[in-house]
């Protein structure tokens, strides 16, 4: 299988994931409840596949190919993607911080998972 189409598939199951989140978000400004097991499988996935596998290839191996062979022609983009993904990584992190008070139905954890 081509490489690019891998990693469109992965795009596929991240953006699959980032779909239940929205809705989670939804579901929490409008009062209904979401079991905090949601977020952390939300969180779970996002750090183990999307950022240790998944970003690992985009950032190191991909963008690296694509700016040797563009010869920095995609540097910019390639900047932005990056930067998408580092606030990804900052997103998640404030849901882990925030899930054993969530947990507690503490209104302050809630707005940080939001």
């Amino acid at each position: 299988m081509h490489v690019t189409r891998v990693l469109i598939q992965e795009h596929v199951l991240i953006k699959q994931v980032l779909i239940l989140l929205d809705r989670s978000r939804q579901a929490l400004e409008t009062g209904d409840p979401v079991p905090a097991l949601f977020f952390e499988k939300a969180v779970t996935f996002c750090e183990q596949f999307a950022d240790q596998f998944h970003h690992f290839k985009e950032e190191f191996l991909l963008f690296g190919m694509l700016s040797y062979k563009k010869q920095g022609e995609l540097d910019t983009a390639m900047g932005v993607l990056r930067y998408q993904h580092e606030r990804c990584k900052q997103s998640i992190a404030r849901i882990k911080t925030a899930l054993p008070r969530y947990e507690e139905n503490d209104e302050m954890a809630v707005t940080r998972v939001l």
